[in-house]
């Protein structure tokens, strides 16, 4: 793996789910030190939600109404080869919110 180019190596991690990513950074140090820039840089959630303002601020209340994020773009972040897909790169973010906490995140998302 080490006499791999950079590409070819990001290109076999892409295929990868985060678990198996994990995994195979557990097989030597050489693949550990490979991984660790990938999974930190793919799997870096504020980056990955830069299309909200304030990511940061997201995250804390989706933690405070229990919300999730849904569909595409939601799976995508959990298999990077599906992220250059047009049709997950075009679809919308599809939160899960309980209907007592509508309104409050329907608020906070116009505030951002």
């Amino acid at each position: 793996m080490e006499r791999l180019p950079h590409f070819l190596v990001e290109q076999i991690f892409d295929e990868l789910s985060i678990c198996d990513a994990i995994e195979a950074s557990f097989v030597s140090r050489s693949w550990r030190a490979a991984l660790m820039p990938y999974l930190y840089s793919t799997y870096n959630i504020n980056y990955y939600l830069n299309d909200f303002p304030a990511p940061a601020a997201f995250l804390f209340m989706m933690r405070q109404t229990n919300a999730m994020l849904c569909g595409s773009r939601a799976i995508a972040y959990f298999l990077p080869s599906g992220r250059d897909d047009p049709n997950v790169k075009a679809s919308v973010w599809e939160p899960w919110v309980m209907d007592h906490y509508k309104y409050f995140i329907h608020e906070q998302l116009k505030r951002q």
